[in-house]
């Protein structure tokens, strides 16, 4: 798309979590690409924070339909003028009202599917800290509101499940929302098992803000970064560690349930250093001198950006052979593949590693080269302008 034809003015719509976490940042990363390239950006953002003193039914009611919010949104738009509405999440006080809205304006619409809500109604296709497709595939997703796949809740399970539900016999994705946004290849197959159309589906990675730096991989010790918790296979980290080399050491940056464990772990092991949550620069800053950056999931992961930055900074990523993980480490190039769960092959995928310098030094490479091809401010701009072309073009169709 050229500059003449590219939208000047995007409006970015999104509902923050009570707890900020990736899509935030995904969010905020992307509004400064559009800046950087001189657009006009207006936000239109709603906060979760004001669903505490809600019932649980009067809190989903947005999920099937929202007067107040379609005019509010209205009212946005008038104000504003925007070109094209690029949607990152509506859950839960946007709802779908906002594609109705925006097709009465004959605005393009791109929604970012940064998890996979409209066939689970945790959003995380698992349960119980291991995968689950259970709900795929079906008409009515009555297995997760059996099981109270939504807060452990039967009348929130039941509500979620039956507002995404209607709006899928409704033909709501299909007929209102011109491109999906799924973030990875395995995503993309996810997506379209839980009734996204396949022809409005195309992928693009998340990408960094800005580039951190290759390092040197000189500081002798093994890295985690994330949320501790037995989804991200903490349990199967701290089992790995020792069957790691001796002199090796590892160090977890996170919090989460699971803390408790790695406090009490770290004082039985003196190679296992806990160091809580850490500024952005301070991650990056660990990744550079890291040898590895294991990855131990259990479950499917949308786009763990973590392995982005991990790459931007030439650290090699040992991560359990599932979902996108399988799609973005490439097993032998840029670090190892490990079958999901098992300490064991975890631990010895890494001492391969670590015991073949050359290697590992070609690896950094590769990682960063991996990096530099993929996942940088200038090719998050190009795949932007390329979709949203994509959407402006069927938006003139319909």
């Amino acid at each position: 798309m050229s500059a003449k034809m590219s939208p000047q003015t995007i409006m970015l719509v999104h509902n923050r979590y009570v707890r900020a976490g990736g899509e935030d940042s995904v969010l905020e990363t992307e509004k400064q690409v559009l800046l950087a390239h001189g657009h006009n950006v207006v936000e239109f953002l709603e906060d979760n924070n004001r669903l505490e003193k809600t019932g649980p039914i009067a809190a989903l009611a947005p999920l099937v339909w929202s007067h107040a919010q379609g005019r509010r949104i209205a009212a946005f738009i008038e104000r504003e003028r925007p070109d094209l509405v690029h949607a990152h999440n509506l859950y839960y006080r946007i709802g779908p009202v906002l594609y109705s809205v925006c097709k009465r304006k004959r605005l393009p619409v791109v929604q970012s599917l940064h998890n996979f809500r409209t066939g689970c109604i945790n959003a995380l296709l698992s349960r119980n800290g291991r995968s689950c497709e259970r709900c795929l595939h079906r008409r009515l997703r009555w297995p997760g509101m059996l099981m109270r796949c939504f807060q452990d809740s039967l009348l929130k399970s039941s509500a979620l499940t039956l507002a995404m539900d209607l709006h899928r016999l409704l033909g709501t994705w299909r007929r209102q929302v011109d491109v999906f946004v799924a973030l990875s290849e395995f995503a993309r197959t996810r997506h379209i098992a839980c009734g996204i159309p396949e022809s409005l589906t195309v992928v693009k990675s998340n990408c960094l803000p800005s580039d951190p730096g290759m390092g040197s991989g000189g500081g002798g010790y093994c890295l985690f970064v994330g949320r501790l918790d037995r989804e991200k296979g903490v349990e199967v980290l701290l089992d790995s560690l020792a069957s790691l080399p001796p002199a090796t050491e590892l160090r977890v940056v996170g919090m989460g349930p699971m803390s408790g464990l790695l406090e009490a772990a770290c004082r039985r092991t003196p190679r296992l250093r806990w160091l809580g949550p850490q500024p952005r620069q301070e991650v990056f800053r660990l990744m550079q001198s890291a040898q590895l950056l294991l990855f131990p999931t259990l479950v499917y992961e949308n786009f763990p950006v973590v392995i982005a930055e991990a790459f931007a900074t030439g650290l090699p990523v040992v991560g359990s052979d599932l979902g996108a993980t399988r799609e973005l480490v490439r097993d032998g190039v840029t670090g190892a593949l490990f079958p999901a769960g098992s300490s064991r092959d975890l631990a010895a995928a890494a001492t391969r590693l670590l015991a073949d310098a050359p290697r590992l030094a070609r690896m950094r490479r590769a990682a960063r080269a991996e990096y530099e091809g993929k996942y940088t401010p200038e090719r998050c701009y190009a795949d932007l302008m390329r979709i949203y072309a994509l959407a402006a073009e069927r938006n003139r169709q319909r």
